[in-house]
């Protein structure tokens, strides 16, 4: 006898719709966008890069990104929370994140990320 099992999908985002507009800070519908501490929060499309860094693209696709170099050396404490839409997975055997990243610490501040 053979088995096979249907998974659920809960939330699938991968924010490359054309819709919020390109460097948008209005997330998809359903998430939220908070600046905890600081004034910035979450932008949605392609983040431009700094002359002095690489590029920050991942895929060559639109994203969801926190720049807070974007304020220079005097933001600091800046939190930025990006939530998803709520889903019940109480049942769910297993639950997967998955997710791509790029990191970029300032070497001489207190730089992190957290999920």
């Amino acid at each position: 006898m053979f088995f096979a099992f249907a998974q659920t999908i809960f939330v699938n985002e991968t924010f490359d719709a054309p819709t919020p507009p390109l460097n948008s800070t209005t997330p998809p519908t359903g998430w939220s966008n908070i600046a905890i501490s600081g004034v910035l929060s979450w932008g949605f499309g392609f983040p431009s890069a700094p002359a002095s860094s690489a590029s920050f693209d991942i895929d060559g696709n639109n994203m969801a990104f926190f720049d807070d170099e974007a304020l220079g050396p005097l933001g600091t404490n800046n939190t930025a929370e990006l939530k998803t839409p709520i889903f019940n997975n109480q049942f769910a055997n297993i639950t997967l994140l998955s997710f791509d990243y790029f990191f970029r610490e300032v070497p001489i501040t207190l730089d992190s990320f957290n999920v």
